[in-house]
């Protein structure tokens, strides 16, 4: 998967970044080594706390008639290992 990241000069020195397909996706680094470090850290984490909230948001309470049941449905996905985690 490929993400535009814009890359800036951060006043006080180092770098920030930011990536254009995931909203508030945001870190630094004081060289562009360690960006690139936190870029991948903080990609993953969006992704995942993205992934979590689509999965809360296919749990949905339906309500019946009174004197029936309530059903409640879920889904849940698992993200596989990545070859670092294997």
């Amino acid at each position: 998967m490929n993400f535009t990241v814009q890359i800036h000069n951060a006043e006080e020195g180092g770098f920030w970044a930011e990536v254009d397909e995931i909203p508030g996706c945001i870190t630094q680094g004081e060289t562009i080594e360690e960006l690139e470090a936190n870029l991948q850290e903080v990609i993953e984490l969006s992704l995942d706390g993205l992934i979590q909230d689509y999965v809360d948001s296919l749990t949905k309470r339906v309500d019946i008639e009174p004197g029936d049941s309530t059903w409640t449905m879920a889904l849940k996905l698992e993200r596989e290992k990545s070859r670092a985690e294997a």
